[in-house]
């Protein structure tokens, strides 16, 4: 676990004053995972407490996760999505704090009990959140995440550390306007590279900037591709986490949108396009 130093306490400044910029009498969730967001957890309240705003929160565990998760029912979780939802429904910003020490450890519960969570509670609550609040999600550094990035966990943290409070997250947003105004006069898109040979159509999909305002840390300018315009071949060698669960892709074509096919490892061709439709 983290252990409280200045260093969470900057984080915890920058979180509600930048990212959420938090208001008096404005109401916040602070959702988090796993023991080592706990200090994190504290700092928010305390920053949220300090701006005069109204902190709650909700604690998850991903192992008691996986036990509520092995015999759902719909019915259950369109309940749970209910309460989650009239919860949301009277916040103005949200945190999401990801301090798990496993991220696989939802790996081998059966895809149609992960679906349920998704249909129900991610489909209602979340979409809501993304739409209606101002919000930021942010990942606590950790033995696991260091591990993946082949360092010490002392190295990574101060990696992390690094890449939320030395950077200056509103010049960067500033920085990225040339680019936001190039894409959104953008037609098509052909990305090239060893393996790749990408091609879709951008016109219509607005460009947004991701400068700490969303994740954090940050740093990107993203867009996507019109529906079902997606031709050409793609490569990818890395390890891809989504929603807990692991993907190894290694090349695979695309057809209109839809994977037709694919030499990945460890996950099946209906996986990959079920990705595509969740997004």
């Amino acid at each position: 676990m983290l252990v409280m130093d200045n260093r969470i306490r900057e984080l915890a400044k920058l979180l509600v004053n930048y990212s959420i910029a938090l208001k008096p009498k404005e109401k916040v969730l602070i959702e988090a995972t796993g023991t080592r967001s706990f200090p994190l957890v504290e700092a928010l309240i305390g920053e949220c407490y300090a701006v005069g705003g109204i902190p709650f929160y909700l604690l998850h565990d991903s192992l008691v996760e996986r036990a509520m998760l092995q015999d759902a029912s719909e019915c259950q979780f369109n309940r749970e999505a209910a309460y989650q939802f009239a919860r949301m429904k009277d916040m103005q910003c949200y945190v999401g704090v990801d301090g798990s020490d496993n991220v696989l450890e939802l790996s081998g519960i059966p895809d149609k009990k992960l679906k349920i969570v998704s249909s129900t509670v991610f489909k209602k609550v979340h979409d809501f959140r993304v739409r209606k609040t101002r919000w930021v999600v942010c990942e606590v550094p950790g033995s696991a995440f260091a591990q993946a990035a082949k360092m010490s966990t002392h190295d990574f943290e101060d990696f992390f550390f690094n890449a939320c409070l030395a950077v200056d997250y509103p010049a960067m947003s500033k920085a990225m306007n040339p680019l936001v105004k190039l894409l959104n006069k953008t037609k098509a898109v052909r990305v090239c590279g060893q393996g790749t040979d990408l091609n879709f159509f951008i016109a219509g999909i607005p460009a947004d900037k991701c400068a700490g305002q969303y994740n954090m840390p940050d740093g990107e300018v993203f867009t996507a591709p019109v529906k079902n315009s997606v031709t050409g071949t793609f490569f990818l060698q890395y390890s891809y986490y989504l929603r807990r669960q692991f993907f190894r892709w290694c090349h695979f074509t695309i057809c209109k949108g839809q994977s037709c096919r694919s030499s990945l490892r460890y996950r099946r061709l209906q996986d990959v396009n079920e990705h595509f439709k969740s997004g």
